[in-house]
């Protein structure tokens, strides 16, 4: 997980690498008040730091680093300076793999100038990610069973769970809160932060792909677009989402196609759907 810290933190700076920023006659003029500053933003992390096997022969499974990364006006790395170094070739791993990432530039009045950025990063073991990654999916699934129970207290604990999973990048968490805040039932309708986690869930969750089906079938938040929509919960279908497939059945029977329709309700009718069991049955004795 990567977090901004407030530059205020950073007091004590060292292991500087790289090659300084040249001057920005922009930091050297006196802002005026009603001027707005904007941070520089994290594009892409196409290279996450990886914990070392010295770290993990010291017994230590997870570390934080502070970075203080310098950017220029195009967004570019100057330095990178690491605060209160970890040794053990953390410090190496992170800032090896920080040069790869992709930053936008810090802007005043929209304007870009150089900037400081600090970072925290978390540095976890295999071990440890693994174990972490199973009580994810423990909590994850023990919620969705308290949610079954129809009980209002078990109901908005389940709901509790699921958000800090998502809080924390949880994949499935992402793309079942998403589908909640599109629904609207159980979490006021929210389809501007559903399209944010499902955005970022896409590659991780079936039913983040679903949620996109979803909002481009609706226009949600993007702009309305069939063609996505259905291309979507095919992706979700052939994953095993049986919402997806339920839609996809129901779609093609209305469009008079009882062939495709009845390939997906194949599909949810073995995961003991009712509901595609019985369109199931009323395709077959239509024969």
């Amino acid at each position: 997980m990567i977090l901004a810290l407030p530059l205020l933190l950073m007091l004590q700076q060292s292991g500087e690498v790289a090659q300084p920023c040249p001057a920005s006659p922009a930091n050297s003029v006196p802002l005026p008040k009603s001027a707005t500053f904007k941070e520089a933003k994290i594009l892409s992390q196409p290279v996450m730091p990886q914990f070392t096997s010295e770290a993990s022969q010291a017994g230590l499974t997870t570390s934080k680093l502070a970075l203080l990364v310098t950017l220029s006006e195009t967004g570019k790395i100057c330095e990178i300076r690491v605060v209160s170094p970890l040794g053990l070739g953390l410090d190496e791993s992170a800032i090896r793999a920080v040069r790869h990432w992709k930053f936008s530039p810090a802007t005043i009045d929209g304007k870009p100038v150089k900037s400081e950025f600090a970072l925290q990063i978390t540095l976890t073991s295999q071990d440890e990610k693994i174990s972490t990654a199973e009580k994810d999916r423990t909590n994850y699934n023990l919620a969705l069973d308290q949610l079954k129970l129809r009980d209002p207290v078990k109901t908005a604990e389940s709901i509790k769970t699921i958000e800090e999973l998502s809080e924390r990048m949880y994949p499935a968490a992402d793309g079942f809160l998403a589908l909640l805040l599109i629904e609207g039932k159980l979490l006021p309708r929210d389809p501007t932060r559903a399209l944010l986690l499902a955005s970022r869930a896409e590659k991780n969750s079936p039913l983040a792909i679903y949620a996109l089906s979803l909002l481009h079938r609706s226009g949600d938040g993007v702009p309305q677009d069939d063609a996505k929509a259905l291309k979507y919960a095919k992706e979700a279908s052939t994953a095993g989402v049986v919402l997806a497939q339920i839609w996809l059945g129901q779609k093609y029977m209305a469009e008079g196609k009882p062939g495709d329709a009845k390939r997906y309700f194949k599909l949810c009718a073995a995961q003991q759907n009712k509901t595609c069991q019985r369109a199931l049955a009323a395709l077959n004795s239509k024969r």
